[in-house]
């Protein structure tokens, strides 16, 4: 049975540590900075979208949140937890797997993400490191009930953008993308639980995380959540989304009404076009 009287921590690394080297006159730095000149696009300075997995763990037991922007002092912080939390990406597993060699090895730590922990990296000192490949393994080795729900409290108030999960999967076979080829629609539950989390935090804008709209049939409920958001939100300006120009055609209008921004993926191998249209969007 896990102890639910141990003191745990779910910790972010922040984009200021991933991004200290990044260079400010890039042309994908002003891409990102014109279009976060928006009304509506906020972005923390630490992640520019919450992180869902704290989230998720969040809504199954309580836990602390940490972001480390320094590894020196991070260690001293977090020296008197009993349990820690990472989700570990090729951006961030620098980091994470030095403040695991640091941390005191009475620690417990729990890992999850995208990454193959056997390949990439050897665990030393004997450490106390358990790795899931997902929230739900979790629960089932530590009997703990899951349910697909989240819990924003540790990010209350933050001025952001949301991020509504209504489907996961896409139809496509693109080689450069590792998202399952099918589509997996959430349940009405699961999104209305989304929806009334977001009470707490400050957005004008939300971002559907569906890989294609459109291609998950449950893509029509979005005025339906559109002016249940916007009861308790009169700030609230619409949702963004991410298709292709395909998919976009086949959206009916009465849906298209309630998206503020559409992002339309352009792929090619031609390094001139891409470039062009970087720049073409920064100008405009």
């Amino acid at each position: 049975m896990y102890n639910l009287k141990n003191k745990e921590c779910c910790v972010q690394i922040s984009n200021t540590l991933i991004n200290q080297n990044i260079d400010k006159t890039s042309i994908e730095n002003q891409y990102y900075e014109k279009i976060y000149s928006i009304k509506g696009y906020n972005k923390n300075i630490d992640f520019w979208e919450i992180p869902l997995w704290i989230a998720k763990i969040n809504s199954i037991i309580e836990t602390d949140l940490y972001i480390c922007k320094d590894i020196n002092q991070t260690i001293k912080d977090l020296a008197n937890y009993d349990e820690i939390f990472f989700s570990v990406l090729d951006v961030n597993k620098k980091f994470i797997f030095l403040l695991i060699d640091l941390l005191p090895d009475s620690i417990l730590i729990h890992l999850g993400g995208y990454i193959d922990f056997d390949k990439n990296y050897q665990f030393k000192y004997n450490k106390q490191v358990l790795c899931y490949k997902s929230i739900q393994e979790f629960c089932t080795f530590n009997n703990l009930e899951y349910t697909e729900k989240v819990n924003y409290s540790l990010f209350k108030n933050m001025k952001i953008i949301p991020r509504l999960e209504m489907s996961s999967g896409c139809l496509y076979n693109c080689k450069f993308c590792t998202v399952e080829n099918q589509i997996k629609e959430y349940t009405i539950k699961y999104i209305f639980n989304q929806i009334k989390e977001f009470k707490k935090l400050n957005f004008e804008l939300i971002y559907i995380n569906d890989k294609t709209f459109g291609q998950a049939k449950n893509h029509q409920l979005i005025e339906s959540l559109y002016w249940l958001v916007k009861s308790t939100n009169k700030n609230f300006q619409g949702f963004i989304i991410q298709t292709t120009a395909r998919d976009a055609l086949k959206i009916e209008p009465e849906v298209l009404k309630y998206i503020k921004y559409a992002e339309i993926g352009v792929e090619s191998f031609n390094n001139d076009i891409l470039k062009n249209t970087v720049n073409r969007t920064i100008q405009d």
